[in-house]
């Protein structure tokens, strides 16, 4: 979207989340699916460990464990996605 070179490794979209806090400094990373459950059995069968799906305002929540055991945040949203401009 913002035109830097990139490598395609398989992963979801992704959006970053600027949410105001006390000091209006939360910041999120998550990927995006188009759809919870299938992006839920595919990280299961690849043996990752997602978290329980928690409903937003926004959309459907999960955290998912990284091998590093470092986690990101995946969403499925409600509101509309920005088109792949290629």
């Amino acid at each position: 979207m913002l035109g830097f070179p990139h490598v395609d490794v398989g992963l979801p979209p992704s959006e970053p989340a600027i949410h105001p806090g006390e000091q209006g400094d939360t910041q999120e990373f998550h990927f995006m699916v188009d759809d919870m459950t299938d992006f839920i059995g595919e990280m299961t069968k690849r043996g990752r460990v997602c978290r329980c799906v928690s409903q937003q305002r926004w959309g459907s929540l999960t955290t998912l464990e990284l091998p590093s055991g470092a986690t990101v945040g995946v969403n499925e949203p409600k509101h509309p996605r920005p088109q792949n401009p290629g």
